[in-house]
């Protein structure tokens, strides 16, 4: 808004210095701008500036009527505009009637004048209203003619407007344009618009409904902040979602559209959902994204990667879902406080992503609080130190693509109860994964139906007391045949086979 001013004030400094205007008729002051065809503007009475609280009428007072023709030396005049500041904080108006024949209203031109309405004649021409014109102004409704293709920033912001119509033929929207309306509660924006442009309706906090155009592709940054909105309906083209976009706005559900590549940080900090699913066409994503929902119970990331601080302080989240299109977790080892930080209801977490999987590195913050890990299907490697020291671990779970465990993996996850191994054969590991694990009777090792005398027979597996074949079917018993290793359906001589490999530990 600054450079708004700064070009106003150089104006009237250019002003100050001639005759404010060409003529004067029925108290309103015009400014001649073509003689052939003959055409003014109105403008004001008295220069001032955007910083003053003189007006630009001292004694103009009750409804204006503009007409459409005004006479000077005999000669008439076709009203085509209104000029800059032309109104500006007359604040003994209430009303006006701005006829057909006006094109543009210029910048300023009722900034906190008093009128609580503005009417156009039928037939109107207007095309462009323009930045801060009706700015802090008590109206409360107008009907924006549907010539108009230009809004300017701020043109209707901090106005007593309850509903606003913005029209099909518009094609700019300038920044802020209806923010601070404290009490605009319904708005229906046309379909061509692509852009909610910057902090459009921000702290609007009677905004309760807005249907967005199935043409809109961003939503500018502030767009909705501090907006009253419990619910939105995102269109399915939109690809772009502004910093700040949504924060604060109590926003309790929300589907992200699957074209959306950009959320910008804080874009729904705050807010009261309870549920985010971010989907995985999302390439980039902003710090604090999420953060402090005090609401939100589940989050589910398919995105190619999660931002620092993400879900900071999301007191209440208790399960995480990491999908495998996860590519980077974002690390800053100068100030090392991660994605869920501060997340201290975080029970669940499931990970399918290979580069998810050192959570040490990210869930740090959150060894005392996570209960229960799944590593999906489609992970390989569980890297050394992955779930080190995470002491509050009761159940784990890895899938049967594990090729790999890393040294001290599970070291120290003293609390575990039940490990879920769904790999039908055993692979070598050290004897620092399970360091700390209580295996001789706390903690039971869960396998595959027909694997348990392969990890009976296998070093550091073996050392669990109890191992059974509640993990479910494997790929050796899958037909539910009993004696069927190889899951064809049948007992034959490959079965038998099967069975003395591993009594010589061949398998």
């Amino acid at each position: 808004m600054k450079k708004f001013y700064s070009l106003a004030a150089l104006l009237l400094m250019v002003w100050t210095g001639v005759q404010a205007y060409s003529f004067k008729s029925n108290e309103l002051c015009y400014d001649i701008t073509s003689t052939n065809p003959a055409t003014v503007t109105v403008t004001f009475e008295r220069a001032t500036d955007v910083s003053s609280s003189k007006a630009s009428y001292l004694n103009l007072g009750g409804g204006v009527v503009i007409p459409e023709t005004v006479y000077n030396g005999g000669k008439a005049y076709t009203v085509t505009g209104i000029g800059d500041f032309a109104f500006f904080r007359c604040d003994l108006i209430t009303s006006v009637s701005i006829p057909k024949t006006v094109e543009t209203i210029g910048i300023y031109a009722f900034y906190a004048a008093k009128i609580t309405s503005a009417t156009f004649g039928s037939s109107s021409v207007l095309t462009e209203i323009g930045q801060q014109a009706f700015d802090c102004t008590p109206i409360t409704s107008v009907e924006i003619p549907n010539t108009v293709t230009t809004l300017g920033g701020y043109a209707f912001s901090r106005t007593a407007l309850v509903t606003a119509n913005i029209p099909t033929s518009i094609q700019n929207l300038g920044n802020g344009v209806f923010s601070g309306c404290n009490s605009l509660n319904n708005v229906s924006i046309p379909n061509g618009l692509k852009e909610i442009s910057p902090y459009t309706f921000q702290s609007c906090y009677s905004l309760t409904k807005v249907t967005l155009p199935s043409t809109l592709t961003t939503i500018g940054k502030y767009a909705f902040k501090g907006a009253g909105l419990t619910s939105i309906s995102l269109p399915s083209g939109l690809t772009s979602i502004g910093e700040y976009a949504f924060k604060d706005a109590p926003l309790t559900s929300l589907t992200i559209p699957a074209a959306v590549t950009s959320i910008g940080e804080y874009a729904f900090s705050e807010t009261a959902l309870t549920t985010v699913t971010i989907p995985s066409t999302v390439t980039s994503i902003g710090n604090y994204a999420f953060a402090s929902i005090a609401t939100l119970k589940s989050a589910k990331i398919f995105n190619s990667k999660i931002s620092r601080r993400e879900f900071e302080k999301c007191i209440n989240l208790k399960e995480v879902t990491i999908g495998s299109g996860v590519e980077s977790i974002e690390k800053d080892p100068s100030n090392p406080i991660w994605p869920f930080y501060g997340c201290t209801s975080l029970e669940t977490v499931s990970i399918s992503s290979n580069a998810a999987l050192n959570c040490n590195e990210y869930l740090s913050h959150n060894m005392a609080t996570v209960k229960t890990v799944t590593i999906e299907n489609g992970v390989t490697a569980i890297p050394e130190n992955a779930f080190l020291d995470f002491a509050a671990i009761e159940t784990m779970t890895i899938p049967s693509t594990i090729t790999s465990i890393g040294n001290a993996a599970f070291k120290g996850c003293t609390a575990m109860r039940d490990f879920f191994s769904k790999m039908t054969r055993p692979i070598t590991i050290d004897a620092s994964v399970f360091e700390g694990v209580q295996q001789h009777g706390y903690c039971d090792l869960h396998v595959p139906q027909g694997s348990v005398g392969r990890y009976q027979a296998m070093e550091v597996w073996k050392e669990f007391y109890v191992i059974d074949d509640a993990a479910g079917p494997g790929g050796d018993s899958g037909s539910g045949v009993r004696g069927d290793l190889n899951g064809d359906k049948k007992v034959d001589v490959e079965d038998v086979n099967a069975v003395i490999n591993i009594i010589l530990d061949l398998e």
